[in-house]
């Protein structure tokens, strides 16, 4: 890609693009981080969850619960 035009001044347009081009790729980059940092967060809080809900039933403190009924009907 030309980074001047033939009289050597530099194109009018290409500092523009080249922010813009930045400015996307590091949106991109701090959404994968940030897409990455929670899906790992939320694993390790449902393992964490997992491992106290074992605890808890060991202790005998809670009666064995499958997903969403907690509540006796």
């Amino acid at each position: 890609m030309a980074n001047a035009n033939v009289t050597g001044r530099a194109a009018p347009g290409l500092l523009k693009y080249q922010i813009t081009v930045g400015a996307s790729l590091a949106a991109f980059f701090l959404a994968s981080f940030l897409l990455t940092f929670s899906y790992v967060q939320n694993a390790e809080l449902l393992t964490n969850g997992d491992r106290v809900g074992t605890s808890l039933e060991r202790l005998g403190l809670i009666d064995h619960q499958e997903g969403a009924q907690h509540e006796p009907r």
